[in-house]
């Protein structure tokens, strides 16, 4: 009789899957069954028929060997401004390019445009059912641009344009950021070099609700990248943390002693401030949350528009020359240094700007808590607002002027990041990904000397 076929060869299909879970099964029962060999009896029978003549050999049928799934852990903060991003993968770290949170979508392919990808949809149809009483699964495709590169395009969205948009289009910002890594291809599997699979352990990072952020995931089916095809196969591994979380990981080793410490993250909404309790392994929110809403970089750009319009150019600056220059703008011995597209001096513009932004908007409320704050508490801060080399000093000035100290005001050195380096930190000492991976016969001791 033939070998019984294990379940677990079951599990590497050709058919896509939304979420793979293997807590029933456990690598020793798989060791056992995989390692007991059959006697060529129980292959073959009996190798003489009834006359005693022996029957012609009987080759046995070959199993065909499938590529085992490599998932990767994705940590993905997926902001107003801009989408940051790590990746862990066979033990490496793999950073992706920074993305502006701006998405176009397109009538056809986007070609070689870098965040560009077609997205394979499937949705259930609203009233057609099929002949067992299920909803018709829909299937679509869709084009778009993720970055600074949709800007190109007529009708970008940017995610500052409505309160709404980061969650509605949270699904397409994650294409993009998965269409970004570097040498895609090589965390994906499968045996055709234009038909792979991505098998993905997601984490993010959001204020926002994670199973609203997600709910249009689970339509999400494959993106073409660059002429690739590449199935989506999220794993149930996954993980959603609030923004600030991963900041208080990283203050929490640099702080073993204390029980708590305050997160300040200056994104482009929010300039938020929470207290963390961090006794253990995982830091949790303590305080009651202080978003200061309207007091995010968005509100300090638009001081920064009226700052620079205040002359007697005709030039008009858009939005996203308006962060080229504070991006690029210098904070040097106490002093704003900035220069303009057309190479003139715009220190004073934009020192007055940054000053009036924490005076008028609620980000005046924001720096009167870290001030009381420093006086008893570090403060870790994060968020792509504080990148900006001016908006750093000064904040950290008036606080020093109004009685902080000095020793409790921690700026890391990626402000931009700290937040998913500390969660990729968190995960990696004890997470692995639940997708079942069929062992070869080179790494099958390994993994269960692992296991054990």
């Amino acid at each position: 009789m033939p070998r019984k076929k294990s379940v677990l060869e079951d599990t590497n299909t050709d058919t896509p899957i939304e979420m793979l879970d293997n807590s029933n099964i456990d690598a020793e029962s798989y060791k056992n069954e995989s390692e007991s060999p059959e006697s060529p009896a129980s292959d073959f029978g009996d190798r003489n028929d009834s006359d005693g003549n022996q029957k012609p050999d009987i080759e046995p049928k070959k199993q065909s060997q499938k590529e085992p799934y490599k998932p990767f852990l994705l940590v993905a903060d997926l902001g107003r401004s801009s989408c940051k991003s790590l990746v862990y993968f066979e033990g490496q770290e793999i950073t992706v390019d920074k993305l502006t949170s701006c998405v176009v979508q397109l009538e056809s392919s986007p070609g070689n445009d870098f965040g560009g990808f077609t997205l394979g949809l499937e949705h259930p149809h609203e009233t057609d059912l099929d002949e067992k009483g299920k909803p018709i699964k829909v299937k679509t495709e869709e084009h778009w641009v993720v970055g600074a590169r949709a800007q190109a395009y007529p009708d970008s969205v940017m995610m500052t344009s409505t309160s709404n948009a980061k969650v509605e289009y949270f699904h397409i910002l994650l294409m993009g950021v998965i269409s970004a890594i570097p040498n895609l291809k090589d965390f994906s599997t499968g045996k055709s070099q234009k038909n792979r699979t991505l098998t993905i352990d997601l984490a993010t990072l959001s204020i926002a609700n994670a199973s609203e952020l997600k709910k249009k995931l689970k339509h999400c089916k494959y993106l073409v990248v660059n002429g690739v095809k590449y199935r989506l196969n999220f794993t149930s591994n996954q993980h959603s943390f609030v923004e600030g979380h991963g900041a208080a990981i990283w203050g929490k080793n640099q702080f073993p002693e204390r029980s708590t410490l305050y997160v300040a993250d200056l994104g482009a909404g929010t300039f938020q401030i929470a207290e963390f309790s961090i006794l253990n392994q995982l830091p949790s929110k303590k305080s009651k949350d202080s978003y200061h809403g309207g007091g995010g970089i968005a509100s300090l750009k638009r001081e920064v528009t009226k700052a620079l319009s205040n002359g007697d150019s005709s030039n008009y600056l858009t939005q996203t020359q308006i962060a080229a220059i504070l991006e690029n703008s210098q904070w040097e011995n106490g002093i704003v240094t900035a220069l303009d597209f057309n190479k003139a001096d715009v220190s004073g513009s934009i020192a007055y700007a940054i000053n009036q932004w924490l005076t008028e908007s609620p980000a005046q409320f924001a720096l009167e808590e870290l001030v009381t704050i420093s006086r008893h508490s570090p403060i870790i801060f994060c968020g792509g607002g504080f990148e900006i080399s001016p908006v750093k000093g000064i904040i950290e000035k008036r606080i020093l002027e109004s009685g902080g100290i000095s020793n409790n005001l921690i700026f890391p050195d990626q402000l931009g990041i700290i937040g998913v380096k500390g969660v990729l930190d968190y995960l990696m000492p004890s997470e692995s990904s639940n997708v079942i991976e069929l062992p070869t016969k080179e790494i099958e001791n390994a993994d269960i000397q692992q296991t054990a």
